[in-house]
């Protein structure tokens, strides 16, 4: 019996060497019950870790200070190597940015999910555009970009990848029904920033800022202008763009609302601007010499004669004043 006590007694000493100078349970215990007679939770939570204790460790650090608790949930997930941990650690840690940024692109459903559930109102939209971003640049996967720039209420993100869909479908449906598919989309996304815009208080867009929209839409009003339905058009030609905008000169928009003004109401097109700036040019000399006989170098002379005959009024006025005072 002795013998076998030894041996046991030698087993266990080479337990505890193979344990590396650790702290055996039996040391760990009365450690613990030391730390915890004092409140020291600190100290506990050491030890827990120490022996690799994680459950106990987390246990003791939900009644110690916040600060523990980070620093336990942090050695916590150091020691995790499960992508699903790691996606645990993101959210508990709320480095969502982080998150999305590493996140892979295959399974940015899951990624704008968590976005949506764990994001607070003031963030979602700057996780939803980085996630639209990395999808659009990295991935080259427009509809999941368009879909996480809708998220974000960033129309002209999520537009600019329609514009450039309809485009490149006219060829294949037609100008008409790919023109109709944009606007319809664009119409909708526009209302659903005006009501975000109305719900949270911030401003509106300015009505004439840029749009990307700008030149299919007023396409979409020409186009509604030759099938007869004059009024729609020109409500369309006022929308189509920030340049564009009615009444500025120059534009597409301008011109194209000034023609369907005059065409349909012809007491109102008075008050219409004109879409074009007005240049008096007057005849050229070269037309004067032409028509009237007028040599243009005499015309000149005349004219410079006539400039310095007024100059030399003008400066004998100046003198009888100076004269008189």
């Amino acid at each position: 019996v002795v013998a076998n006590g030894g041996g046991g007694g030698a087993v266990g000493g080479g337990g505890s060497s193979n344990n590396g100078g650790g702290k055996s349970d039996p040391e760990c215990e009365e450690m613990l019950r030391r730390a915890l007679l004092v409140a020291d939770y600190s100290a506990a939570v050491d030890c827990c870790l120490a022996t690799n204790r994680m459950a106990d460790a987390l246990l003791l650090a939900s009644n110690g200070s916040p600060e523990l608790w980070q620093r336990t949930m942090a050695a916590y997930f150091a020691r995790q190597s499960s992508p699903l941990m790691s996606i645990t650690a993101r959210i508990m840690k709320g480095e969502l940015a982080t998150l999305v940024a590493e996140a892979p692109l295959g399974e940015w459903e899951q990624t704008l999910a968590i976005a949506t559930r764990y994001g607070s109102p003031e963030e979602f939209p700057a996780l939803c555009n980085a996630l639209g971003d990395r999808m659009a640049n990295e991935a080259r996967d427009a509809h999941a970009a368009t879909l996480c720039y809708m998220g974000a209420v960033n129309t002209n993100a999520a537009v600019s990848h329609w514009v450039r869909q309809a485009k490149a479908a006219a060829p294949i449906v037609g100008l008409g029904a790919a023109l109709q598919d944009l606007v319809e989309k664009v119409t909708l996304m526009r209302r659903a920033e005006a009501q975000a815009g109305d719900d949270d208080g911030s401003a509106a867009p300015a009505e004439g800022a840029e749009r990307p929209e700008s030149e299919m839409v007023g396409l979409y009003a020409g186009l509604l202008a030759s099938y007869g339905d004059l009024e729609l058009a020109r409500r369309y030609a006022a929308q189509s763009g920030g340049a564009a905008a009615e009444g500025a000169v120059g534009s597409h928009g301008a011109i194209l609302t000034d023609r369907l003004v005059r065409a349909s109401n012809a007491a109102e097109a008075a008050t219409t601007p004109f879409p074009f700036e007005s240049l008096n040019v007057g005849p050229s000399p070269i037309a004067n010499h032409r028509l009237y006989g007028i040599d243009p170098a005499i015309a000149a002379a005349e004219a410079a004669a006539k400039e310095a005959e007024a100059a030399a009024q003008a400066e004998h006025a100046r003198q009888q004043a100076e004269a008189a005072a």
